[in-house]
């Protein structure tokens, strides 16, 4: 009876070691999903930030490009010299 009694400790004591065994592997594939969702994530993430990067340098770009208009082309010394034609021609006729 001893024995019996060990064998039916024995079997028992798998059976939870199993159940264990079980509830740990799902623990782990679960970590792994969101891990992999994770660096998903994180990588559209790095797109995310490249492509915003892009957008700034593109955006800096122009605003050198009307900077530099601006100062070679100012828009009052244009409008003060067209006015200023416009006085001249009027004092000729």
């Amino acid at each position: 009876d001893a024995l019996e009694g060990s064998k039916a400790q024995v079997l028992a004591a798998l059976a939870t070691l199993n159940e264990n065994v079980r509830g740990q592997q799902a623990t782990l594939s679960e970590a792994r999903r969101q891990a992999d969702a994770s660096a998903a994530e994180a990588a559209q993430a790095e797109r995310d930030a490249a492509q915003t990067t892009r957008d700034l340098e593109a955006l800096r770009a122009r605003v050198a490009k009307y900077a530099v208009k601006a100062y070679v082309d100012p828009p009052c010394a244009a409008s003060k010299l067209r006015r200023r034609r416009k006085t001249q021609r009027a004092t000729l006729f």
